[in-house]
């Protein structure tokens, strides 16, 4: 069930900005973009244990890649990048059968919150009863709107993600933002309390390489909207464009992203790469927030 202690002290952190949160990413879809799928809970307690032990608070599951084909074409198109063919999709039987195992094994050996990333309603009820904390929402909720419901229920935090299935736009920075608030207002009208709810503005999804620039340049306008916010720059392919590096060469690079976003007042960066990546979060936040 949802580790209500662990929330708290997490609105705490958002209340008071006293430093920024590390998600670890736990991808179990042998097809992520990342190319770190596993389904070998020997391995991900490992990396779980390696998270924590660098600073993550929050472990994020993944069962289905969320490189849907869509925003994959856009972004290979822009710099030439190889996928190796189409996402692989399961159901939401699939999906469960691979998270259930892994979030109790996480749940019995660590004091941690999880999140899953999921957008079916069916796959985030039983998250929730199997330990989850937070649902992970990249389509934000315009796939499936129940999914607010079931956080609602369960008191659970819900991560609304922008993303559109191209990358038009008439005010890139405004029709963002306009479509966040939209998807927040219907999370509150399906009964998730405000403090709940943390916005993601989708680095990479719908966006080329310039747009990911732009976002990156103009985060403090989302941070506006007065929501936690997360940005998941981690590995993705505008860095590879920009440094003309491979998937598992990206890590200067996201530390670059990471900086600038805490600089601009971002709330969690969901990583990859934590045990490089928390230097860079350490170091940043002492120079932001001050040296603790």
């Amino acid at each position: 069930m949802v580790n209500l202690k662990l929330l708290k002290e997490l609105d705490k952190v958002f209340e008071h900005k006293t430093r920024t949160i590390i998600m670890g990413v736990i991808n179990l879809s042998l097809d992520s973009f990342s190319k770190d799928g596993t389904h070998d809970i020997d391995q991900i307690n490992q990396q779980c244990e390696l998270y924590i032990n660098n600073g993550a608070e929050i472990i994020d599951i993944g069962a289905q890649s969320s490189r849907p084909s869509t925003n994959a074409i856009l972004e290979s198109k822009t710099f030439g990048e190889k996928w190796g063919g189409e996402v692989h999709q399961i159901n939401s039987e699939q999906e469960i059968e691979l998270l259930i195992p892994v979030l109790d094994s996480i749940t019995r050996n660590f004091d941690v919150l999880t999140s899953v990333d999921t957008y079916r309603s069916d796959v985030a009820y039983e998250a929730f009863l199997n330990g989850a904390s937070l649902i992970n929402d990249i389509w934000g909720l315009s796939c499936d709107p129940k999914i607010a419901e079931i956080v609602a229920e369960f008191k659970g935090k819900l991560i609304i993600m922008h993303n559109q299935e191209n990358n038009v736009y008439q005010d890139f920075i405004g029709d963002i933002k306009q479509s966040l608030i939209r998807s927040s207002d219907k999370a509150i009208k399906s009964g998730v309390e405000r403090k709940n709810i943390i916005l993601d503005p989708g680095f990479g999804f719908g966006k080329d390489v310039e747009h990911n620039l732009t976002l990156l340049n103009n985060l403090q306008e989302l941070v506006e909207l007065d929501y936690p916010l997360m940005i998941g720059t981690s590995r993705k392919s505008f860095i590879g464009a920009i440094l003309n590096s491979p998937i598992n060469d990206r890590i200067e690079g996201t530390a670059a992203t990471v900086s600038v976003a805490i600089a601009k007042g971002i709330d969690i960066v969901r990583v990859h790469d934590v045990v490089e990546i928390s230097k860079t979060v350490k170091m940043t936040d002492a120079i932001i927030r001050g040296h603790q």
